[in-house]
Parts: C-alpha cells; sequence; structure tokens
C-alpha cells in the first residue's frame, strides 16, 4: 500500500463519526445528529480539497504563480476560510493566499503544536483554537506534502475560524426550535455558542464558569464520553439567574480532533402548579377540548393577539398537570408559538418538512378534525400530541394542542 494510499484510508477512518451502538444516521431527526451530519459533511469536503491542494502542491512547488493560484482556489471554496498557506518542513510561510495575508510570508511558525505533528507524523491534522500569527483567534488544518518521489517537502494550510464554520451548520436547524447547540473540543475549548461572548473560553478554566460545578462536570463527562446526556445549571443569554438545562451530545472527528456538539434545553416547571393535589380536574385532551370551543379563544386567534392568546395558553397550563406544552399551529400549518415558549416552536413551517412526522403533522391540520399523534420532540424524547381545531363562525384558525412527554 503506496504512503498516500495509507492517507486516504487515515482520513476515511477518522471522518467517520462516533454513534451509539446500535443506531444509525438515517434514524434519528434530532436538530444535535441533524447538525452532526451536516459537519461532518463539510469536514469531509475541506479534506478532499486539502488532499487536491497538497497533491497539486507536491507537482508545482510550494512557490510561484501555479502555488499562489492552487491555493487562491482552495480559499475560495471555503468561505469561513481566513487563508491558506504552503509551509517548508522548517515552518516556514512560504507563499500565503489572499492577498491581503501576504504580509506574513517568511514568518516561522515551527512553534505551533499543530506544525509539528503534521511534519513529525506525515499525516494531516487539525489544531487546538490558538491566536494566529494574522492576529486573531483560529484553528488549522495541516496537511502534509510529498514530492512526486514521496519525500515531504512541506504542508498546506488553510486558517479558519471555528465560530464561522460551524454557525452555519447549526443556526438554521434550532433557529425555531426551543432547543440550542453548542460545541466544544476535548481541550474544554468553546468553539460555538449562540452567545458569541463565550466563544473561544475554556469550560474548565474561565472565570465564567466557575460558579457552576454542574457545568464543569458535564464538561468533564464531554471529554470522556463522545456520546451521552446530562444535566446543568447555567443563565440563558436572556437571564441573570441561572436555569436548568438538559444535555444531549454528539461528536464529529476530523484527523485527531474531535469535537462535541452539546444540545441543551430548558427545563421548565411541571404544568397544573395552580392545581391543588385534592382537587379533581379533567384529564389534559378533555380539557382542551374544552379549550377549543372557547369563543375567547377564538376571537383573539382571529385577532392574532398574541399577548392575550399567550395568557390563555398559559392559564390552561398552570391549571392542567401533565402537559409538557400547548400551542397553536394555524391553518396553513405554521407554529405560531406556545406556552411555555421555551418547549415551544416558534413561527416552525411544517410544510417544509424539515422531519418524516411533519407529513403526518400536517395532515392532522389540514384534516380539521380532533387527532392524537406519536412523535418524537425536538428535544430528543418521545411525544404525544392531541390537537382540536378551532372555529370562529365558518372560519378555520387552525389547532390548539398539547405535548406530553411519554
Amino acid at each position: 500500500m503506496t504512503k498516500r494510499v495509507q492517507l486516504f484510508a487515515c482520513v476515511l477512518l477518522c471522518l467517520l463519526l462516533v454513534w451509539p451502538a446500535g443506531a444509525g444516521a438515517a434514524e434519528s431527526e434530532l436538530p444535535v445528529d441533524v447538525a452532526r451530519e451536516n459537519i461532518i459533511a463539510e469536514l469531509a469536503r475541506l479534506d478532499a480539497a486539502l488532499r487536491q491542494t497538497a497533491d497539486k502542491l507536491g507537482t508545482v512547488g510550494l512557490k510561484g504563480e501555479p502555488a499562489r493560484k492552487a491555493l487562491r482556489g482552495l480559499c475560495a471554496a471555503f468561505p469561513y476560510a481566513v487563508d491558506c498557506t504552503a509551509i517548508d518542513t522548517r515552518g516556514v510561510m512560504l507563499t500565503v493566499e489572499p492577498e491581503q495575508y501576504r504580509h506574513v510570508e517568511g514568518t516561522n511558525i515551527a512553534d505551533q503544536p499543530q506544525i509539528a505533528r503534521v511534519m513529525q507524523q506525515k499525516k494531516p491534522v487539525l489544531s487546538s483554537l490558538f491566536r494566529a500569527v494574522e492576529g486573531f483567534q483560529a484553528m488549522d488544518a495541516e496537511y502534509p506534502v510529498f514530492s512526486p518521489d514521496g519525500q515531504l517537502i512541506g504542508s498546506v494550510s488553510l486558517l479558519f475560524k471555528p465560530e464561522a464554520l460551524l454557525e452555519k451548520q447549526i443556526k438554521p436547524l434550532v433557529a425555531d426550535l426551543p432547543v440550542s447547540i453548542w460545541v466544544m473540543n476535548r481541550e474544554g475549548q468553546i468553539l460555538y455558542d449562540e452567545d458569541r461572548t463565550q466563544i473561544g473560553l475554556n469550560l474548565f478554566l474561565a472565570r465564567l464558569y466557575q460558579p457552576y460545578p454542574q457545568l464543569i462536570q458535564l464538561g468533564r463527562q464531554l471529554v470522556e464520553q463522545p456520546n451521552g446526556e446530562g444535566e446543568y445549571e447555567f443563565p440563558t443569554p436572556a437571564t441573570t439567574e441561572p436555569v436548568r438545562k438538559k444535555a444531549l451530545w454528539r461528536t464529529a472527528i476530523l484527523y485527531d480532533s474531535q469535537w462535541r456538539l452539546v444540545m441543551t434545553h430548558m427545563e421548565q416547571e411541571k404544568s397544573g402548579r395552580k392545581i391543588g393535589d385534592a382537587l379533581p380536574t379533567l384529564r389534559p385532551e378533555e380539557a382542551l377540548t374544552a379549550l377549543a370551543q372557547e369563543r375567547s379563544l377564538a376571537v383573539m386567534l382571529h385577532r392574532n393577539d398574541r399577548k392575550k392568546i399567550l395568557e390563555i395558553l398559559k392559564g390552561f397550563y398552570e391549571e392542567t398537570p401533565g402537559v409538557y406544552s400547548i400551542q397553536w399551529v394555524d391553518a396553513l400549518g405554521v407554529n405560531r408559538f406556545g406556552y411555555p415558549e421555551e418547549n415551544s416552536l416558534t413561527e416552525y413551517d411544517f410544510r417544509t418538512g424539515r422531519r418524516l412526522g411533519d407529513a403526518k403533522f400536517l395532515h392532522a391540520v389540514y384534516k380539521r378534525q380532533a387527532t392524537q399523534l406519536d412523535e418524537p420532540l425536538f428535544e430528543g424524547v418521545p411525544g404525544r400530541f392531541d390537537l382540536r381545531p378551532v372555529f370562529w363562525n365558518n372560519e378555520y384558525l387552525g389547532m390548539i394542542y398539547i405535548v406530553r412527554v411519554r
């Protein structure tokens, strides 16, 4: 087996994601699993482009216009790339593209750990988050460059900001869902968070995290376990007081680096807290039927009065035990909002078919009849949905529905 074939086989093996026993990638529609699949596909694309560029540089050399052309093409293929560099075996940046970063040509970066690894191991590596000579925090993907006779002559580097790569893959997946996803490497560095002030911090060292021992303990689990779940307390961007969060994580791997993708969801107080234990209550589906027939709800849905609708939904939630959330999906199939808002979809369009169960849910909305469905929640738990139609005179206003965790 040639050195290049060995390298390619090694890369293919490293690009495989760690997955729980017995599970298949196509079996899950959890946002964290979809994000992981998207990220690994992008990392595979990055690896292929680096390999092709390394092959090209091995033929044309590390300096000159052909080398610049190859590096420009590499950088242009990845919007999150900062610059692309040809580096010799001494660690000297010989050729840098695009033009605005050519001023760092001639800089010796042999002291950077990823440079030492790629030259010693002669296989591709991915760095930790570090402060680059260009003047900002970034990560560096390095691929060895061999001459036609198989001699190592240097490496090709793509410098990038991980939050730019990760935001593109994660943000659209969770924009209208009651979950968020943050990303950490095994050193504890935060590579992505919706709170951008946390990007670049170390979970184990930053002062911000020290008052939250549960979070630090979760971080230790993240280091040791490629997949798992847990709980911790930490403030949200909108709060100053800590809230309890559930966490579910997966792993994506490129070369010798592992990224933990952590999906979180705020825990809410249990529903029905205004009802005393000794007082009789309607079953949740019976209470929902009664609410759907209330004229006051129909009036507010007809007016699209968000504030009043939320007040009604909140009252139902507080008076009905066993409910995870109560929500409103309009006649077109757009889930407008619900209560608690942290457990509800906001402006989620079921017509886009982002998961297989959306078609079944949309059919129930269009059928305009009381329906019960069993479908998994985006939060990663099995759910039961009870839907009831609401009418204003002869106008169909959509469905109000409750979600219960099975």
